[in-house]
């Protein structure tokens, strides 16, 4: 067991795989929301798939690939809960989500840097 843990859902989870849990519900949340207005209003989202300012991203080129995007980006998230709260993940598959996950916001912020 390990020695900085919290009850949680009938097993111990440590700090680390709270904060990542929080984390990883968080993101799921949002980009659910994404989801839902794109779906909701599309007319709203329109002015971005495949407008020039935003061409150079491949999650922009158009409605079904924004929306694919979307769907991917909460499967991520929700797969990295589920990783979470199962207690038998090793600690090396959850840190090859979490270094998984930093690198590939990293990349977004420096795409997103010259829009």
């Amino acid at each position: 067991m390990e020695k900085n843990s919290r009850l949680l859902f009938g097993g111990r989870i440590s700090w680390e795989r709270l904060l990542w849990l929080l984390f990883c519900l968080l993101m799921a949340l949002a980009a659910a929301d994404s989801l839902w207005d794109a779906l909701a209003r599309p007319r709203d989202f329109a002015m971005l798939w495949g407008s020039q300012a935003l061409s150079g991203l491949w999650q922009y080129s158009s409605r079904t690939m924004y929306l694919l995007h979307g769907v991917l980006t909460l499967l991520w998230f929700l797969l990295g809960a589920v990783l979470t709260l199962w207690r038998r993940t090793p600690r090396k598959i959850l840190w090859t989500h979490i270094i998984l996950t930093l690198i590939w916001m990293a990349v977004n912020m420096l795409q997103n840097r010259t829009i």
